[in-house]
């Protein structure tokens, strides 16, 4: 996203949540987001890459506002908590360059 600030509610890139679902234990990170400006169809999605929990990544919405996190609608929904934001942003930037 170069240097543009980031729409009202949008992590940055290296923001670190955590959440649990059915007693698993996650621990991600935002590696990009996705402007509703450039992508109508995700909205304003934010690409996470899972460090604990699982070996993924994947796109989701992040309610910061409220702390819920949708895996794709109708998949699931949870609250999430941060965690050390800005922890991982060297990575995320090097990640986003890929």
């Amino acid at each position: 996203m170069g240097n543009a600030p980031l729409p009202a509610g949008v992590l940055e890139p290296g923001s670190g949540i955590v959440f649990t679902v059915h007693g698993t234990k996650y621990l991600a990170m935002v590696t990009a987001v996705c402007p509703e400006e450039i992508d109508p169809w995700y909205g304003v999605p934010h690409y996470l890459r899972y460090i604990s929990g699982q070996c993924a990544r994947e796109w989701v919405w992040l309610d910061v506002s409220s702390k819920m996190l949708t895996l794709r609608p109708g998949r699931f929904r949870c609250t999430f908590q941060m965690e050390s934001t800005g922890l991982w942003r060297g990575e995320a930037e090097a990640v986003s360059r890929q």
